[in-house]
């Protein structure tokens, strides 16, 4: 049987690439320290969220039901009741206290190896809770179930970190370009320059200066020139600013 494709695992997909996007507008957001390290603590923590990890997880929860030499997970002369011999997280299966299929039966574990080869993605937790709910396995469901609530999580975080990303990149590429009244007001710009009544500036963002200049909203070029130099000046100011205000 073959590997599935990529495409049969989107969520892992979409948060492949949203990782991907995300390193790219990394350093392009670094005046803002928040957006910054959320960005940072992000890709840290999606770094090992991958196609291998749930075979990794999965692997390591069976195996820490046997960390105890007594948890055989059936019954042996080691213990003193079938039910010493299995760990206190096992407790409610139906076959607790008798034999764990999934670690002991070999079937069951030589059907485990075979997921984990042909798999990958989405296509392999579900597969593998196929497995579990085949053997009422509340301890693998349980692990899977974490897993994918965390892949989810992730998603919709990177999705967020994504639009804030794109839009402080946006808005900054933008930025001494669009008219604003405040700024037209410390340059001592006329907005009639514009095309604006001047008695109306009240909210530039809503007005239609578009009409005036067949559908661009920039100002002239000499205008557009001493916007930019001003806010340059603005930004130098912000940057020499220490966390109170004060200067550095």
């Amino acid at each position: 049987m073959s590997t599935p494709s990529a495409a049969e695992s989107p969520h892992r997909s979409e948060l492949q690439e949203i990782r991907r996007e995300l390193r790219q507008k990394h350093d392009y957001v670094e005046d803002d320290a928040q957006l910054w390290w959320e960005i940072s603590l992000f890709l840290e923590q999606t770094a090992t969220h991958h196609d291998g990890s749930v075979r990794t997880l999965v692997k390591q929860t069976l195996a820490q039901l046997q960390s105890d030499p007594k948890h055989k997970l059936y019954d042996h002369r080691g213990v003193d009741n079938p039910e010493a011999a299995f760990p206190e997280a096992c407790e409610g299966c139906p076959h607790y206290g008798i034999q764990c299929p999934v670690v002991t039966r070999k079937s069951v574990t030589d059907t485990l190896d075979r997921l984990y080869e042909q798999y990958e993605g989405d296509a392999l937790v579900s597969e593998l809770f196929d497995l579990a709910n085949q053997h009422d396995c509340h301890v693998l469901q349980g692990t899977l179930d974490s897993y994918d609530q965390d892949e989810r999580q992730y998603l919709a975080k990177g999705q967020e970190l994504r639009r804030r990303a794109t839009a402080h990149i946006t808005n900054d590429d933008q930025i001494g370009q669009d008219l604003d009244a405040d700024l037209l007001d410390d340059l001592d710009i006329d907005p009639a320059e514009f095309g604006i009544d001047p008695e109306n500036v009240e909210d530039l963002s809503a007005t239609p200066a578009a009409v005036a200049n067949n559908g661009d909203t920039s100002p002239p070029p000499g205008v557009a020139e001493r916007v930019e130099a001003t806010t340059a000046a603005v930004r130098g100011d912000d940057e020499d600013e220490d966390d109170d205000g004060g200067r550095r």
